[in-house]
């Protein structure tokens, strides 16, 4: 039996940006504040699993003390 979920893929922080993004603007447009705030919460959710999805940057190697290196 497949899984439903086979096949799907976490979305990038590329996509949670634009969604965000969307989520922002429509917030701007709507005249109802309730439902612009709504938006705005809804677009500061995206911006943090966008930051939450992008991967940290890699650790600088470091070399044990007793290595001599070349000059």
């Amino acid at each position: 039996m497949r899984s439903v979920l086979e096949g799907l893929s976490v979305p990038s922080a590329d996509y949670y940006l634009k969604q965000a993004e969307i989520a922002s603007r429509l917030a701007l447009a709507e005249p109802d504040p309730e439902k612009a705030r709504a938006m705005h919460v809804l677009a500061l959710e995206l911006f943090d699993k966008a930051a939450r999805t992008q991967p940290s940057p890699p650790a600088e190697p470091t070399m044990p003390p007793d290595i001599i290196q070349r000059q």
